[in-house]
């Protein structure tokens, strides 16, 4: 219809008396099969001049082997129904079975990609024996297009079934046993965040007693005070470094930089004056805690003769 409208314009540009509808259609249907003629030879000599031997080959496709109801084209044409090892096994040899025909040695560059994809639809969509009855070189065109056609689809079916199967039964999978693991060490998180929390709220206590005060920074009186009250240092230390792989690397350190500067550091550093004590680290790495008997009467952990008068 469109080719029938353009000639109607042509026409009527360059003043030509119009015809009748029947002879205009007539010739447009000439054009086009004689234009359509032109394809179906140019494909099949591609063909030919690849492999002499290719147009039977794919001729071949059409017939029914024994012991099956449906012919080797058809077959091929079904993709992997099923999201297992056997239907991914099955759709690797379909990508095999296909690429064996090595079309991507026919030479069809000239021929415009839209002009081969109705010849690939008009060949899907025929029956086996339909194609079988077809004529030559439309026959062998229908074929070598249909085939182009299914060697590309048959990849894509094959990596998108990995990709399935990927998700199914790899990913899922992993993310089931994880979030199983997650709940079995759940109890295990918990008290661990529990005994980093309670060390801090201690450390803070005290830190706060010492500015008030104006005592020294006394670090055995608070690794004692911290085993008494929160626990051996192993278990602190064990708990400190779940809790780290649990955060992820980077995330204490970003954000305790973000709420104590190293300005303020050294300005808290300099009020408490704390001195320099070998096996000393950061409060992000090491806490300290005291007693609850010294919480108990606000007094800090301080050595005895360290107090100012």
């Amino acid at each position: 219809m469109a080719l029938f409208n353009q000639a109607v314009g042509w026409l009527r540009r360059n003043r030509v008396l119009l015809p009748g509808v029947s002879v205009l259609a007539r010739q447009v249907a000439e054009v086009r099969g004689t234009a359509e003629q032109r394809l179906y030879t140019t494909v099949a000599k591609a063909a030919r001049r690849a492999d002499a031997a290719l147009p039977a080959d794919l001729v071949g496709l059409l017939d029914v082997p024994g012991g099956r109801r449906v012919s080797e084209l058809e077959r091929l044409r079904r993709p992997p129904t099923r999201t297992t090892g056997t239907s991914m096994a099955k759709a690797l040899e379909r990508v095999d079975e296909i690429a064996r025909f090595r079309l991507g040695r026919v030479r069809i560059e000239k021929v415009p990609p839209n002009r081969l994809a109705p010849l690939a639809r008009t060949g899907l969509g025929s029956k086996a024996p339909n194609l079988e009855r077809t004529p030559e070189p439309k026959r062998t065109a229908l074929l070598t297009s249909v085939v182009r056609h299914l060697e590309a689809s048959a990849i894509d079916d094959a990596l998108d079934l990995f990709a399935l199967l990927m998700q199914v039964k790899l990913v899922s999978a992993a993310r089931r046993a994880t979030d199983r693991e997650w709940v079995a060490g759940r109890q295990r998180v918990v008290k661990a965040f529990r005994m980093v929390d309670g060390v801090f709220r201690l450390w803070s206590e005290q830190l706060d007693l010492i500015a008030e005060s104006g005592t020294d920074f006394d670090p055995g009186a608070m690794w004692r005070a911290l085993e008494t009250e929160i626990g051996p240092r192993a278990e602190i230390e064990a708990a400190s470094k779940l809790a780290a792989e649990m955060i992820g690397p980077g995330v204490v350190n970003d954000r305790y930089s973000t709420l104590f500067p190293p300005d303020s550091l050294r300005h808290k550093a300099r009020m408490f004056r704390v001195p320099r004590v070998s096996g000393w680290s950061s409060p992000s790495t090491r806490t300290w805690s005291v007693s609850s008997s010294a919480r108990a009467s606000a007094a800090p952990a301080a050595s005895p003769d360290s107090h100012r008068h």
